[in-house]
């Protein structure tokens, strides 16, 4: 955080990005260095995108609760987290908005977007799988399993 009396560094530009009344979720630069995308908490946290050079700041998705914007290697989607099949899962849509939101995959556990590699490939990602803690034996106990798939081929 800045004070009144801290210069940033050399070679450093500071933009003002957003401002709404709300907490931004994961905020990330495009690879291009022109647009930001971020998640808004709320009741229905919704992505936004902003455009650093026009000033303008535009809703990606409108329903339900989307969450961890992660860009594609060629800054043409972003794949993100939905609630739109019950629990969070997997989703890609294209910036520019014109088709609806694509299912990468389903699960009943949370997924959430790491990272593309660079060629786009394949998605790096979290899944958090709920398991039962034994309190007899004072350890968790992993009580079913799900076998990662590819989601790509």
């Amino acid at each position: 955080m800045m004070g009144h009396h801290t210069r940033p560094p050399t070679g450093l530009t500071f933009h003002r990005a957003v401002v709404i009344s709300s907490t931004y979720r994961r905020v990330r630069l495009s690879p291009d260095g022109r647009l930001l995308a971020f998640g808004i908490s709320g009741a229905n946290g919704n992505i936004w995108i902003y455009d650093l050079a026009q000033d303008v700041s535009s809703a990606l998705t409108a329903d339900f609760d989307n969450s961890f914007p992660v860009w594609t290697p060629d800054g043409k989607h972003l794949t993100f987290s939905s609630t739109r099949a019950g629990s969070y899962n997997l989703y890609e849509q294209s910036i520019d908005g014109g088709a609806p939101a694509k299912s990468l995959s389903k699960s009943e556990y949370t997924q959430a977007p790491g990272a593309w590699i660079p060629d786009g490939t394949a998605l790096l990602f979290s899944m958090f799988v709920e398991t039962q803690w034994d309190p007899g034996r004072g350890n968790s106990t992993q009580v079913e399993s799900e076998r990662p798939r590819d989601l790509l081929p």
